[in-house]
């Protein structure tokens, strides 16, 4: 098992867990040794577990220490707890826009995009670029925000026509929010260019007990948490408030998230694993020049006073550790030239 190549562990860890998703990419040096480029991994309890949890892919990553600078993609979920459920992980060269596809694109093809689906992330301009690139559709924004800005109908139609050519949903949607609410064609009002009421500050005024119940069931409805006015006329009705939680946050769908295990990989020898298995071992990643100056963690310190008895015992003017410095002008180890207060003797003094 300690000597396994990436490969055989791969196909072990495919054999023994079923659904596991394995891809790692490498690329040919010299003499034909292959150097490790990637490698994306799925588990696949993790992906049959997916369907029990919050329809949320987490997007983040960091680097790894070493000497390669290798970055660490991954990808997680919440689960009926709120605690955080892994979906994948990627080991990369480098944190680029095309590592990012690369991983998100194998993510999508494990998790499919459905229309309750959310994507949060840090929306670093990597993420940004790979998610538009591949779940966005181009020019859709740009034809939005024609139709919008039309002044005519004609106009306007063209635009939405090329809207519901491009996205049909989107079009959908557009339509049962209503043209005169976003439209400039269908408003019914001027247009002053005002968008925002700084002046006057409402907030105190909407502090009402009907609003605010309003928005508390609204809040239950959208977060699957009845708030203590729901429980109250749960109760008063004599309804159970379990029947007020959301399924997601039941204990039986948090149960069926860690119903599946991770198999731990068996023994077998060498000379058992498929004519398929690339047996060859993988050389490491590229090391990567630090770019711009080193640190340098030093820092002399000199000690007040016109007296040795000041001077510590085992005070050292760096902090890079190490052996004593030698003061170049009495020989003591300990301290430099700069701090050292020993009375030398003359030369052309008789000896004391």
């Amino acid at each position: 098992m300690i000597n396994l190549t990436p490969n055989s562990f791969l196909y072990l860890l495919k054999e023994t867990n079923p659904d596991t998703v394995a891809i790692l990419d490498t690329e040919s040096v010299y003499l034909g040794r292959p150097r490790f480029r990637s490698l994306f991994l799925a588990y696949g309890s993790s992906r049959r577990a997916f369907s029990k949890v919050k329809p949320v892919i987490v997007l983040g990553g960091n680097y790894l220490k070493g000497r390669n600078k290798s970055f660490l993609f991954m990808a997680s979920t919440n689960d009926s707890n709120n605690q955080q459920f892994p979906l994948a992980i990627a080991i990369v060269e480098r944190e680029t826009s095309q590592t990012w596809q690369w991983f998100i694109f194998n993510l999508r093809t494990i998790y499919p995009d459905t229309t309750d689906l959310t994507i949060v992330s840090s929306m670093s301009q990597l993420i940004y670029q790979s998610l538009d690139t591949l779940y966005g559709i181009p020019g859709l924004l740009g034809l939005l925000q024609q139709a919008s800005k039309a002044y005519t109908v004609p106009e306007f139609r063209h635009c939405f026509k090329a809207i519901r050519s491009k996205n049909s949903h989107c079009a959908e949607f557009l339509k049962a929010l209503g043209f005169q609410r976003w439209s400039m064609a269908y408003s019914k009002g001027d247009r002053f260019n005002i968008h925002s009421s700084e002046v006057y500050d409402l907030r105190p005024m909407l502090k009402q007990d009907t609003i605010m119940n309003l928005l508390n069931f609204y809040h239950w409805h959208k977060t699957l948490i009845p708030c203590e006015h729901c429980l109250s006329a749960a109760k008063h009705l004599g309804i159970s408030p379990l029947l007020m939680v959301g399924n997601i946050y039941s204990t039986d769908q948090w149960l069926q998230t860690y119903c599946e295990t991770v198999s731990a990989l068996p023994y077998i020898a060498h000379n058992n694993f498929p004519m398929e298995v690339n047996a060859s071992k993988l050389m490491p990643p590229r090391n990567r020049p630090i770019v711009g100056r080193r640190k340098r963690c030093y820092l002399a310190r000199r000690i007040e006073g016109n007296s040795q008895d000041h001077i510590p015992e085992g005070f050292y003017p760096y902090s890079l550790g190490g052996p004593p410095s030698i003061c170049s002008r009495c020989r003591d180890e300990g301290h430099t030239a700069v701090t050292c207060f020993t009375h030398l003797r003359c030369c052309r003094c008789p000896a004391l």
